[in-house]
């Protein structure tokens, strides 16, 4: 009879261990596919960054290039450029072309900003699954305590 008991008592621990390597399993793939978006959002994150400096920057350089083509069509034109309607038109195409690379800018780190929150939740869900996986492990132990107890009863 005892031997019965033990046999069942060894039967139910390996299902415990089992089912505790399963957890495991199970939470190791889940934190690794999001460890490698994370890692993944973080390369875009500096790609959209890097891409926003370029595009500030040459929207900078097309303004220089639109303000010295104003220079030259007002200067062939004979009239004073330095002062006036002229200087007022350049002054705006300056000021529209800078906060065109601001927008470009901001654009570009909002975007940015939205893979790190995004990494910061996903972060969190990591942190939730191992608390997860780890509640669910103490629960198999202690289900398969239940069984060694109940075991050595009969």
């Amino acid at each position: 009879m005892c031997s019965v008991g033990a046999a069942g008592v060894a039967m139910g621990m390996g299902g415990m261990f089992a089912k505790q390597e399963q957890i495991s399993a199970e939470n190791t793939m889940q934190t690794e596919e999001l460890t490698q978006k994370i890692a993944l959002n973080k390369i875009k994150a500096q790609e959209a960054i890097n891409a926003g400096q370029i595009a500030e920057n040459a929207k900078r350089a097309e303004t220089r290039k639109v303000l010295g083509a104003q220079s030259a069509a007002m200067a062939s034109s004979g009239l004073q450029t330095g002062t006036g309607t002229f200087e007022r038109i350049k002054e705006n195409t300056a000021q529209t072309g800078e906060l065109d690379a601001r927008t470009i800018q901001k654009n570009a780190m909002t975007q940015a900003w939205g893979y790190e929150a995004e990494n910061v939740m996903m972060q969190n869900k990591i942190n939730s699954l191992n608390r997860a996986a780890n509640a669910k492990q103490w629960g198999a132990a202690l289900s398969g305590a239940g069984t060694l107890i109940g075991g050595f009863g009969g």
